[in-house]
């Protein structure tokens, strides 16, 4: 895909795109670039094999994305504890 002519919008989903067409923006001024994954290369595979390629051998929690405050990664430790916590007082009772 080609570069945005001069003028237009980007957006990473059509979710967005459509709300701004909402807001009155030009549709032919909206564009999608998906800023995911790319599935011609990356795909599901066999969990066990991963994990024993990567050295895996316990539990292992995993984030990809942009490392900035927005995204509250600073969080993860404290909430995995209260994952585990409730998922093992579950499996108790």
């Amino acid at each position: 895909m080609g570069g945005a002519p001069r003028g237009s919008l980007i957006t990473v989903s059509s979710g967005l795109r459509q709300r701004l067409i909402e807001l009155g923006i030009s549709p032919g001024r909206v564009r999608v670039l998906r800023n995911g994954v790319d599935l011609a290369r990356f795909g599901p595979c066999d969990r066990e094999a991963a994990r024993q390629a990567l050295g895996l051998t316990r539990p292992t929690l995993l984030a990809v994305g942009n490392l900035v405050p927005l995204k509250r990664h600073k969080l993860m430790p404290h909430r995995s504890r209260q994952t585990c916590s409730f998922f093992w007082r579950r499996s108790a009772s």
